[in-house]
């Protein structure tokens, strides 16, 4: 990928992704480093492919999001039957449940939740 990366000028990311036809990349540019790519006769290693795979499927993520939906309301629980509350908490069943972000609920009033605290929360 390297040779092929200088031949066509550019990196060897875009090369990577030029190969696995990533929409990421403008079609074109898809085009031309393939094109490069097979006049150099390059040949993906089948054997690198499989690891690369491997060792995606098997990495843990990195960082899990965390969804935050603050509440102001007198009580902590004054709001919770709302269309907004119900829809946050409502869970999109079609997806990896390690995908998903962690969902909670910050009641501003709680005696424990500062400003400061929450500064201390944020990524």
């Amino acid at each position: 990928m390297r040779k092929v990366a200088q031949k066509a000028g550019v990196h060897v990311t875009t090369v990577s992704l030029a190969l696995r036809n990533h929409p990421k990349l403008p079609l074109a540019t898809r085009q031309r480093i393939r094109a490069v790519a097979e006049r150099m006769g390059y040949r993906p290693d089948p054997a690198l492919f499989s690891l690369a795979a491997y060792r995606t499927r098997i990495r843990p993520p990195k960082q899990r999001l965390t969804l935050a939906y603050l509440t102001n309301w007198d009580t902590e629980w004054v709001g919770r039957d709302l269309a907004p509350m119900r829809g946050f908490s409502r869970r999109d069943r079609s997806a990896p449940a390690t995908r998903l972000p962690a969902r909670t609920t910050f009641w501003l009033g709680a005696r424990n939740l500062s400003s400061e605290r929450l500064n201390e929360m944020r990524a």
